[in-house]
């Protein structure tokens, strides 16, 4: 009976804590989690999403991480969340809210319908049941442009405010942008089909019938008559210029660079070459100076007629002029004229210059000649030079060799003799000394027969067989025992300390 209140209290906690684990719900971060309230109240006819305590998909999401829900109240469901990539911008549209006030088009936070503000790069975590979110391009605007903000609502241009070059968040519900280039730009004008003359019209071997017709010219993309009435025709290219706040009035009036084309400047261009155009003769056109006093007053004129566009004319600059082939073809013919005349005048000049050339070129021949004979005897000069210096200077080494070699064997001579007296000094002095010697050791000696003994004793007899006798001296005296030898004995050993003292005086 008392284990059933701890089985009880086991058992609540395991439901507890079974039910807990239940209603514990994660979020990773790429996802979100969307609440469906299973219980509540209903929601009012036409509200899209759910408020505390009805039933239904609520406002509110997880976010990432770990949440615990009541399992048997509510119910979670995963979606992605959204994501807008580096080049793209997120419009949004809401689909619950107030309604807009007034003749907006655009919604306001907390309105319905498609919002104002955009959505930058990034990550971001909207109920999908609640929002639709469409991708769409970032505006961008290169260097040497602006964009112009045509307003979707009103249907007019933004006047006080252009783009400059970069990266824009333009919500394309709002505004169109109209690029418009500023600065210094070009238009050219030129003829999509040219009649050329040929080499055989220049040289009369072919007739252009065809082209008799003072009307019919070689090209041109504008037409205007000239002074004398034949049709002239020219290419062109305008420089012109439009500044960013220009491009605003630009827009406004035109719409766009293409409508300012051709509004603008090609009916200028035309009005312009009439008028000028009609002041000069079709040869005048093609010849002198004329046609850079055109191109001067064609400038003029075109910036005049468009002093009250938009834009300013910075040159307008004639790429080429045509006129009728019967006009052109003269003309090339006499300018061919001149051009061979003034090629046979270069072929004549050339034709002197390499005579001229080759009179030279003879010259420097013989002068190259002329130069190798006199080349070839200052090396005959300086061979025959350079042998008489080297055969003198052999002959003074060969003299001052032999002048050598005559002192080296007198000094050889000197030499011997000096060698031969020093030898012979030496022998006297040597025989000076061995007799001084000898003297010394007969006075030593005591006489010349002493002196004999000595030697007779040291160098006739064998060293080995000298007869020496030792005399053992027992108690008493040295001299006491002198009586058991015989007096040659002691003759020896009188003879004997002479000997001593001679070797002591020798050295």
């Amino acid at each position: 009976m008392k284990l059933i209140p701890v089985i009880i209290i086991v058992v609540v906690l395991l439901f507890s804590t079974l039910g807990f684990f239940s209603g514990l719900v994660y979020i990773s971060p790429s996802k979100l989690g969307v609440i469906t309230a299973k219980f509540g109240s209903s929601k009012a006819p036409g509200k899209v999403l759910a408020s505390e305590g009805e039933i239904g998909i609520r406002e509110n999401i997880l976010g990432a991480g770990y949440h615990w829900i009541a399992p048997f109240m509510y119910e979670v469901k995963r979606y992605p969340v959204v994501v807008v990539p580096a080049n793209k911008i997120g419009v949004i549209t809401a689909k619950f809210g107030k309604k807009i006030k007034g003749d907006r088009y655009l919604a306001l936070e907390n309105e319905i319908g498609i919002r104002k503000r955009v959505l930058g790069p990034g990550t971001y975590r909207l109920n999908p049941f609640g929002y639709t979110i469409s991708l769409e391009n970032q505006t961008y605007i290169s260097a040497g442009n602006v964009g112009v903000l045509i307003n979707s609502q009103k249907g007019g241009v933004e006047q006080n405010k252009v783009l400059p070059a970069g990266i824009h968040f333009i919500n394309p519900k709002e505004y169109k942008v109209e690029i418009v280039p500023i600065g210094l730009n070009e238009y050219t004008l030129s003829s999509k089909k040219v009649v050329r003359i040929t080499d055989a019209m220049l040289r009369d071997e072919e007739s252009p019938v065809e082209y008799s017709n003072k009307n019919i010219i070689t090209g041109g993309e504008m037409l205007f008559p000239s002074k004398d009435g034949f049709n002239a025709g020219i290419d062109v290219t305008v420089l012109w210029e439009l500044d960013p706040k220009r491009a605003i009035s630009a827009v406004t009036k035109y719409g766009n660079v293409t409508e300012l084309h051709d509004r603008v400047i090609n009916p200028m261009l035309n009005s312009a070459a009439r008028n000028e155009g009609s002041k000069y003769t079709a040869k005048a056109l093609i010849q002198g100076d004329t046609r850079t006093k055109f191109q001067e007053t064609f400038t003029k004129t075109l910036s005049e007629y468009t002093k009250n566009a938009p834009l300013k004319i910075v040159a307008a600059l004639p790429r080429k002029i045509y006129v009728p082939v019967k006009i052109q073809l003269p003309i090339m013919q006499a300018q061919l004229k001149q051009e061979e005349m003034l090629t046979n005048r270069e072929i004549e000049e050339t034709s002197k210059i390499e005579a001229k050339l080759e009179e030279q070129k003879k010259y420097v021949k013989q002068e190259i000649e002329q130069v190798k004979a006199d080349t070839k005897v200052l090396v005959l000069s300086i061979r025959a030079e350079t042998e008489k210096e080297v055969g003198e200077y052999e002959a003074a080494t060969r003299l001052q060799t032999l002048r050598i070699d005559l002192e080296t064997q007198k000094i050889k001579t000197r030499i011997i003799d000096i060698l031969s007296t020093a030898k012979a000094d030496v022998i006297r002095i040597r025989g000076q000394k061995e007799a001084e010697v000898k003297k010394l050791y007969i006075d030593a000696f005591g006489g010349v027969e002493h002196y004999n003994s000595y030697i007779f004793a040291t160098e006739a007899l064998p060293k080995d067989k000298l007869p020496i006798q030792i005399i053992h001296s027992g108690e008493g005296t040295f001299w006491t025992d002198l009586k058991m030898t015989d007096k040659s004995q002691l003759k020896i050993l009188s003879d004997f300390n002479r000997i001593k003292k001679a070797m002591q005086l020798r050295k």
